[in-house]
């Protein structure tokens, strides 16, 4: 159970500032690596009206001397452990996706909404988009998130998916170095096929679970957003399935619509 290198997308906003707080807090439990990443769009730094080379050379310096800035000031906030700075040209999301495939990244953290504009790209209307395509972890921070001492995991589960070597890696990694509890919920559906709920758990979570709830009815992510205010700093947790690309136009997704509450920290899995 370890996490060794953690990517951190930034666009310069408060908001992800306040997901590199994440990323720094669980950075230090686990002695991982910091990835601070910046897109830097295609079209970003051009003028209108004239193509000038030279000029878009001193924008994106400036923008990788931001994101050494950056690195600094994490430095001298006292966190010791190895920063990374990369600044891709690039479109957002297929940015983030491949950057955490390039650098092997354990988990991606990143801010739930962002800014748009020439201040940097825009991380809250991307946020799904990533989401949907990446196949490493994933964990969605909003603006107002603070990593805490202890809280509880709330993860969606149907006792039918299994979670893949890197997701059950980062629930233990909650657990044991972040001191959260990890409960599984469930919605009871009418007509379900009965499983052998032990048997589940123990194959896919060992001995990680700390507790289930079982609610009659109703829809996934209103279960989960309800039990959130029952628990005191709760992170939703979701396991997206894999599925073709003629199913993605069908599927409707619980990630997806989580994504959405600005007020959601969401971590999201993948399944074996």
């Amino acid at each position: 159970m370890s996490i060794k290198r953690i990517l951190a997308p930034t666009d310069f906003s408060e908001v992800s500032n306040k997901a590199i707080d994440v990323a720094v807090a669980i950075a230090t439990k686990g002695d991982a690596e910091i990835v601070l990443m910046h897109t830097s769009l295609p079209t970003e730094g051009i003028n209108s009206n004239v193509y000038a080379a030279i000029y878009i050379h001193e924008y994106l310096e400036i923008k990788r001397k931001n994101l050494q800035q950056m690195a600094e000031r994490l430095k001298e906030k006292g966190f010791d452990g190895k920063i990374t700075t990369d600044n891709k040209v690039d479109f957002t999301v297929p940015s983030i996706v491949n950057a955490a495939a390039e650098f092997e990244a354990d988990l991606v953290i990143m801010g739930s909404t962002g800014t748009s504009g020439l201040s940097g790209v825009i991380l809250g209307s991307t946020a799904g988009g990533v989401l949907s395509k990446i196949d490493h972890p994933l964990f969605l921070i909003p603006k107002d998130y603070v990593l805490p001492e202890s809280g509880h995991l709330l993860i969606g589960t149907d006792y039918k998916t299994a979670v893949d070597p890197g997701s059950l890696n980062i629930i233990e990694f909650f657990k044991e170095k972040l001191n959260f509890r990890i409960q599984l919920i469930h919605i009871e559906k009418e007509g379900e096929e009965n499983v052998d709920r032990e048997k589940y758990v123990r194959d896919n979570f060992k001995s990680l679970i700390d507790g289930s709830i079982s609610i009659p009815g109703g829809k996934v992510e209103e279960a989960l957003l309800k039990l959130k205010e029952k628990y005191t700093n709760a992170v939703l947790c979701t396991v997206t399935k894999k599925r073709n690309w003629f199913e993605n136009i069908f599927y409707h997704s619980v990630s997806k619509s989580l994504a959405h509450y600005s007020d959601v920290a969401l971590l999201c899995l993948h399944e074996e």
